[in-house]
């Protein structure tokens, strides 16, 4: 995103959305490489955003996050949240999965969901869980976490409404959570 924005600002996607992004007349080319990261990116950022409007209290028509995915025709299909482990009724936003709703016909480089997972939040008021998380990485525990099992528990719920003839192989690049020889427990990722 853009460096020079000021942190009032951050959460604003007309004020940090990479500019050739949303210049008058730009198509997303769901073909070029550089296109699919800045959304990518952008949904992450609309993963940051969200958290930041439930801290804020931030809710319709004033929440900041559903204009990092719109912008791209994506919908917000579930959220996926922890609970504090210093108060229990609190939770925090961790994760979300978006579905891709452009006009038909749809591109077919383009994905027809997207989860999306923000990272820590040095800043945030219950910061001490992300940095709670970022031990687990390093002591390569993080797919043992809550959030990584509800991680899990929603990519299988969203796999489990998509019939198997829609469902391709895994690629992709994936964090600490990954499957690979490091986490052979944790779920494949799939690309649709």
């Amino acid at each position: 995103m853009a460096s020079h924005v000021h942190p009032a600002d951050a959460d604003r996607f007309d004020v940090s959305v990479p500019m050739r992004m949303i210049s008058p007349g730009t198509r997303i080319d769901w073909d070029r490489e550089e296109h699919r990261r800045c959304i990518a990116a952008c949904l992450v950022k609309g993963t940051y955003v969200l958290e930041n409007d439930r801290t804020l209290c931030r809710i319709e028509p004033k929440a900041l996050a559903p204009a990092w995915w719109k912008s791209f025709h994506f919908d917000l299909v579930d959220v996926l949240t922890d609970r504090s482990f210093m108060h229990r009724r609190d939770q925090f936003i961790f994760g979300a999965i978006f579905e891709h709703v452009a006009p038909a016909p749809r591109h077919p480089s383009a994905p027809r969901y997207i989860v999306a997972f923000r990272g820590t939040m040095p800043l945030h008021p219950k910061a001490v869980h992300d940095f709670c998380l970022d031990f687990k990485v390093i002591f390569n525990t993080l797919p043992d976490s809550k959030r990584c099992k509800r991680a899990r528990l929603g990519v299988e719920s969203l796999l489990a409404t998509i019939p198997a003839d829609r469902a391709g192989p895994g690629e992709g690049q994936g964090g600490a959570a990954a499957p690979g020889p490091q986490n052979p427990g944790a779920p494949p990722i799939v690309r649709l």
